[in-house]
């Protein structure tokens, strides 16, 4: 076979590397299945592998995967993993040329007994609206401050009045919204200032850029300790309510937990399933 790195000293080039991806898809998967593949939420599942001996001018070492977790060269194991949503596992193997996925096996979560919840977007915007506009109240211009969402962020601008028509300062912030293990994370992404003088140099004068480096440090406190607190508490709020409901009417008096989170243009949605006796999760969230 052409040597790994061309011959020449360097990487391996694009024809050594199409020639071992095509050798990975030769290599025979004798076994790649989750026992249980049925499970309720959080419970955990083993995903084994076996795969018949390499092809002969694969390069090695070969290394095993499953969704990230190594599993070493062996021809054959398993690893165990927690599940709370129905989840696609991926057997892949590398060596120090490339890699690819070679199997893979579903794991199908039972949510019969989990609850939905949602957050209209406006109820959303509207309470960020409010607060900003409060905050910034004798300031603030024209019809106030505008809040926006798409996947994962919300977007704020707050245009204000200087001072004795001294001119105007737009404040844009983006704030990231996701979900993180069984809670979610409210996050300064970006805040950026631009101050406009009534003056022939405008933004561009050293005065307002002087005045844009005074005004971020100031207003970057107020997004990390008052709007994004008041966000969080908000969203924790409707969460719990809904947590609280589900618990309410278990009949096994089951502890339910934040599984799947999303925030998209329309608003949050959620999800809250049964937790195992054995979960226990730290956060604003309730656990059981």
């Amino acid at each position: 076979m052409p040597e790994p790195n061309g011959g020449n000293g360097g990487g391996p080039t694009n024809a050594i590397i199409e020639q071992q991806l095509q050798l990975f898809g030769d290599i025979v998967v004798s076994k790649f299945a989750a026992s249980p593949a049925n499970v309720q939420p959080f419970q955990t599942t083993t995903i084994s592998y076996q795969v018949q001996a390499l092809p002969n001018a694969l390069v090695r070492p070969v290394t095993f995967s499953i969704n990230g977790q190594k599993l070493g060269s062996g021809l054959s194991g398993s690893a165990t993993f927690p599940v709370s949503i129905n989840t696609t596992f991926e057997l892949r193997a590398a060596n120090h040329i490339t890699g690819m996925a070679i199997a893979t096996t579903p794991v199908t979560v039972n949510q019969s007994q989990c609850r939905p919840g949602s957050i209209p977007g406006i109820g959303i915007t509207a309470a960020i609206k409010t607060n900003v506009d409060q905050g910034f109240a004798g300031r603030i211009s024209g019809t106030g401050s505008t809040v926006t969402l798409s996947d994962g962020v919300i977007s704020i601008q707050i245009p204000i009045n200087l001072p004795g028509g001294a001119g105007t300062m737009n404040i844009a912030v983006q704030i990231g919204v996701y979900q993180s293990g069984q809670s979610f994370s409210v996050t300064d992404e970006a805040v950026t200032i631009q101050v406009h003088l009534n003056t022939d140099l405008n933004v561009d004068s050293w005065c307002s850029n002087g005045m844009q480096e005074l005004v971020q440090p100031f207003m970057q406190h107020i997004v990390d300790n008052e709007i994004i607190p008041a966000i969080v508490a908000s969203i924790t709020s409707q969460i719990n309510n809904v947590i609280s409901a589900a618990e309410q009417s278990s009949p096994l008096h089951q502890g339910y937990l934040l599984t799947t989170f999303a925030l998209t243009i329309d608003g949050i949605s959620f999800l809250v399933c049964p937790s195992t006796p054995s979960i226990v999760v730290s956060g604003p969230l309730r656990s059981a």
